[in-house]
């Protein structure tokens, strides 16, 4: 059933988070000021209407309708509600421009019968991106953005062509330049990992969720597999939220650093969780957190969990209920 499916889709915000030590991130022995591993959880569980939602628009799509909006009120609404049972921390701004269009993805897959996987959610995504999102999905993006209120995203950054997320006059804007969800994602990818997946087919979600597979394959460990994971994402993308607040030279910094860790733990995971948490102790102290790397974990757990039809995870495997 599509609904199962979605719900496979929004246990990655929880599996993600509940990973330890992920280096800079929330996780089960570490929380920040307005976020917790709780509203983590939960935002895990109302993400799931969401979704949903997003997902019976892209089988109308299926269809041969063409919605006024396809799924921009999705991630604005997902975002929103998550906002509100976290009691004001943004837990999934991320995750949400990045799973919504999968979400759709899926919706449209069921439509036509055809069995989703890595690949033909991810390709279906963009697609449906490109050829069918709207002004007004830019809008509720924008207003996504309003909500979730990240502090690397400034009123005086310059954003042109695109208007500035804080301009007042931005829904206004964005209608009198023709601006579909799809343009703002294609400007936003120059510098955001985040928009840049969207618009490149989910290049390393993909690769990141056959990383997740593989080294379940090699030892069962699913909290071990969620953190090498999260490492190799560290050690590939340059992260936006730590490129923004804290400059280039530390997210290449913490690239490097993840990348000697991970050849550590791919071999000895006892020799290599020192290091781990000594990197996480040093990233909280600095206030460094790698979100951007953290929503693309999330987004390849739930990829992993859609193409492995799984429900749960026990024993580091994906169990049906």
């Amino acid at each position: 059933m599509l609904i199962n499916a979605v719900t496979r889709l929004a246990m990655g915000l929880a599996l993600e988070a509940l990973g330890y030590p992920k280096p800079g991130n929330v996780h089960r022995m570490r929380n920040f000021s307005d976020t917790t591993l709780e509203d983590f959880v939960v935002s895990g569980f109302t993400a799931v209407f969401y979704l949903y939602k997003a997902a019976r628009r892209g089988a109308k799509v299926a269809r041969g309708e063409k919605p006024r909006v396809l799924l921009g009120d999705a991630i604005s609404g997902m975002v929103s509600k998550a906002r509100e049972v976290s009691g004001g921390g943004n837990t999934c701004l991320g995750t949400a421009i990045l799973l919504v269009p999968l979400a759709t993805a899926l919706g449209y897959l069921y439509a036509r019968d055809e069995d989703p996987t890595i690949d033909s959610l991810a390709i279906e995504a963009t697609n449906l991106l490109k050829n069918y999102t709207t002004i007004s999905d830019a809008i509720e993006l924008y207003k996504a953005i309003r909500i979730a209120s990240p502090s690397y995203l400034k009123p005086e950054d310059v954003t042109d062509p695109l208007p500035n997320v804080w301009d007042p006059q931005f829904a206004h804007r964005l209608t009198a330049k023709g601006y579909r969800l799809w343009h703002v994602l294609v400007y936003s990818a120059e510098r955001d990992v985040v928009a840049r997946e969207t618009v490149s087919r989910y290049q390393f979600s993909r690769e990141a969720a056959r990383f997740l597979s593989q080294r379940l394959e090699e030892h069962g460990d699913w909290n071990r597999a969620v953190v090498e994971t999260y490492l190799w994402v560290l050690s590939r993308v340059r992260d936006t939220i730590v490129a923004l607040k804290h400059g280039i030279d530390t997210a290449l910094e913490i690239r490097r650093r993840a990348a000697e860790i991970l050849r550590v733990a791919e071999s000895s995971w006892e020799e290599a969780l020192p290091m781990i948490k000594q990197l996480d102790d040093e990233l909280g102290a600095r206030g460094i957190n790698p979100g951007s790397s953290a929503d693309i974990v999330a987004t390849a757990i739930a990829l992993y969990a859609v193409e492995k039809r799984c429900r749960i995870v026990r024993a580091g495997k994906c169990v049906e209920m």
